[in-house]
């Protein structure tokens, strides 16, 4: 008992207390994560809240070299859909579109590799490219 962090001395430590070591994560079986995301897409789809889309690209205007109003023409995206906070699903991510959606408060844009039922519960509506949704909807067992 030589140290005043010693649990016998008054304001001392915690014999055999918490400690912050302890892993909080769980392990959810790739069947169970796959019926979650089915679930949330099918729930998305009987509210009206998810749409598939035939591509989503932001292209911008080409000025000194530069790609400029990337942002103006995501916002005016997002705006057209008249919903407060968007997932946007696309297949392959390219560079334009990422940074377009980047700056805009209510939006996500992610790869469908990322997705997942938390994401699909988080927002309230979805727009997906068709590529990434028949990726999502897609049988794992037929592969």
């Amino acid at each position: 008992a030589g140290s005043i962090t010693s649990p016998v001395f008054v304001g001392g430590g915690v014999s055999h207390g918490a400690t912050n070591k302890r892993n909080y994560n769980l392990k959810i079986n790739k069947k169970q994560k796959r019926l979650a995301l089915e679930y949330a897409l099918e729930e998305k789809a009987q509210a009206n809240k998810l749409f598939v889309v035939e591509k989503i690209a932001i292209k911008g205007v080409v000025e000194d070299n530069k790609r400029k109003h990337l942002t103006k023409e995501a916002n005016q995206m997002f705006q057209a859909l008249e919903q407060r906070d968007t997932l946007f699903v696309c297949m392959n991510m390219d560079e334009y579109t990422e940074l377009a959606f980047s700056n805009l408060k209510k939006c996500l844009v992610i790869d469908v590799s990322e997705l997942n039922a938390y994401l699909l519960a988080a927002f309230s509506s979805v727009v997906m490219e068709e590529a990434a949704f028949q990726h999502a909807v897609q049988d794992k067992t037929e592969e």
